[in-house]
């Protein structure tokens, strides 16, 4: 593995975490063009996405919801948090899989599980099993999305240079055979030639 290689996988793993989706085609399409691995994508996007949700519950178990407030692009919303901490104690993996497949309620809902004290048994086998199915799903679209684009640019090479060619050879042929089936124009025997009609003399 090149030193090129760990950069790209770094950086997929930390990007992953604010643009999970768009991350992982974007690295799927690189996996296509040879620069880095498929599976070295996968195994960067998970690692990084489940480390931040690991963090947000570890941040809620703490009761620190005020280190998250302090960045707000992040975008908390309390109520939120507050909805969902009813919500897990009845229906825990179903509402962790939604917000994973979502990656939109993935924050407030970790955090409320981690304030609620959620057991790992509850919650982290859905999410894993969400995390790892989901990836493979986007990097397998978006890894055979550019192979099959690449493999179109190739037939659409293929076809127009065969244009090309046909547009050259073609006319060529063309002119040819119109100049052979002059040549081999049949003549008329001298028999057979009109005579020439001779201006009559006037006799004096």
């Amino acid at each position: 593995m090149t030193y090129i290689a760990l950069v790209y996988y770094f950086g997929l793993a930390l990007l992953s975490v604010m643009q999970g989706p768009i991350v992982i085609l974007l690295g799927a399409a690189a996996a296509a063009t040879g620069v880095i691995s498929p599976y070295g994508v996968f195994i960067a996007v998970t690692i990084g996405n489940l480390s931040v949700d690991l963090l947000w519950f570890l941040i809620g178990r703490l009761g620190k919801i005020a280190w998250i407030l302090r960045f707000r692009w992040l975008r908390v919303n309390l109520n939120t948090i507050e909805s969902m901490k009813g919500r897990l104690s009845r229906q825990a993996p179903q509402i962790v899989a939604l917000a994973k497949l979502s990656s939109v309620f993935v924050l407030p809902v970790m955090v409320a599980a981690g304030l609620v004290r959620l057991p790992w048994k509850r919650w982290f086998p859905t999410l894993f099993i969400v995390e790892v199915v989901k990836n493979v799903v986007l990097i397998y679209a978006g890894y055979y999305s550019v192979i099959s684009i690449s493999h179109l640019q190739k037939g659409l090479s293929i076809l127009a240079i065969s244009g090309s060619i046909l547009s050259i050879i073609v006319p060529m042929w063309l002119f040819r055979r119109s100049m052979h089936t002059k040549d081999k124009a049949p003549k008329l025997p001298e028999e057979d030639k009109p005579i020439e009609d001779k201006p009559i003399e006037d006799k004096i």
